[in-house]
């Protein structure tokens, strides 16, 4: 009886020997395959957690989700990257599961058209802000013909280490109109984007930024393009690609 007793004891003790080996092999080769492709591809690996914020990686996404799945829920595309046609040592976001590739971009918060559209204020010349009725006769003609340069700033969208501003560079002219105090007109705007932060393995195309003068007194910018990353993925290179667009005004 104590044969038996310790031949069972024994046969357990060898089949969780054996599965806990099994486990550990194959989290060893998951992770080997991600280095034995960086070293063949001549790329470097960036961990995709360095994007992720903590709530995007409690969304609760199926493990069987399919990664276009995911990727065409955010209205991007996703396709076959060739690894080898990247220069040496290129970042390349390393990515585990759909999970986690969902948690990458659900990090990604794009503003409102309502942040995007707040209102800046252009300030007349100095002379003119001191203006009373008691020196309102001594104002002439010589102070309108001023220039001045600015620019507005927004966020299209913020990610924990990253974000994409649109940006409005715009002149402004003091003119007279008839009456004491002029007016003032925004003459010209220069629209562009920006990335800018800590983006390896993330690209962004601008496609389209353009002013567009709806008075002498509101232009609206409007910029689009593509924010795309670089990924890996169980060893496999694929390009996730996402459209963004925005806008705001530049109004006096």
């Amino acid at each position: 009886m104590k044969r038996k007793i310790t031949s069972v004891i024994l046969s357990t003790a060898l089949v969780c020997s054996f599965s806990t080996s099994v486990l550990a092999s194959s989290s060893t080769e998951n992770r080997d395959i991600y280095a034995q492709t960086a070293e063949q591809e001549g790329i470097t690996l960036i961990p995709a957690k360095q994007y992720i914020t903590k709530e995007g990686s409690h969304r609760n996404v199926l493990k069987n989700s399919q990664l276009d799945e995911v990727v065409k829920a955010y209205g991007g595309t996703i396709e076959k990257l060739d690894l080898k046609s990247l220069p040496k040592g290129t970042p390349v976001i390393k990515v585990d599961n759909a999970q986690e590739l969902d948690a990458l971009v659900a990090s990604i918060r794009f503003e409102t058209e309502k942040a995007l559209n707040q209102k800046i204020v252009l300030t007349p010349p100095s002379d003119i802000n001191s203006a009373t009725s008691s020196n309102i006769a001594n104002l002439t003609t010589a102070q309108f013909g001023e220039t001045k340069t600015g620019t507005k700033q927004t966020v299209m969208f913020t990610a924990p280490t990253y974000s994409l501003n649109l940006i409005s560079n715009y002149v402004q002219t003091h003119e007279a109109d008839g009456s004491w105090a002029g007016v003032w007109k925004i003459i010209d705007v220069n629209t562009s984007t920006a990335l800018s932060g800590f983006t390896l393995g993330i690209n962004w195309t601008q496609t389209s930024a353009k002013p567009t003068k709806i008075n002498d007194q509101k232009w609206v910018s409007t910029a689009s393009g593509t924010l795309s990353f670089n990924l890996i993925i169980n060893g496999i290179g694929q390009l996730v690609s996402m459209p963004v667009n925005g806008s705001h005004d530049v109004e006096i």
